[in-house]
């Protein structure tokens, strides 16, 4: 957004630079500017992923996990999991429900065909 001519001598203005709210998604933003993938799930293997859970699932039988997809056209089949760090976490929201898991639950999950 601009609101008139730059003043005189001074450049344009730099956008703020986004400060990684924990050491996790510090270690895994440096892993990924160096392309060092493997450094990057080393980060998230021992991290709490959350993900978002169907709300009548969770009340009607709390130790079922039935995840909620988003669509993104950007994607082979639209279909999206949305998954969080901690410190990414969506603003609180009575409406929805959070679950987590470590890495290695989704690298078992991601096997399995989902129902929708």
């Amino acid at each position: 957004m601009s609101f008139g001519p730059p003043l005189a001598g001074l450049g344009p203005v730099a956008p703020p630079v986004w400060t990684p709210p924990t050491e996790i998604e510090q270690a895994s933003l440096e892993a990924k500017a160096r392309e060092e993938w493997t450094a990057y799930f080393d980060t998230l293997v021992d991290s709490r992923l959350y993900f978002e859970i169907r709300r009548d699932g969770a009340d009607a039988e709390p130790s079922r996990t039935i995840p909620v997809f988003g669509e993104d056209p950007r994607v082979a089949g639209g279909r999206v999991w949305a998954v969080y760090t901690e410190g990414m976490l969506p603003v609180p929201d009575p409406h929805r429900v959070l679950d987590w898991q470590k890495l290695g639950w989704f690298a078992k999950v991601g096997r399995r065909p989902i129902r929708r």
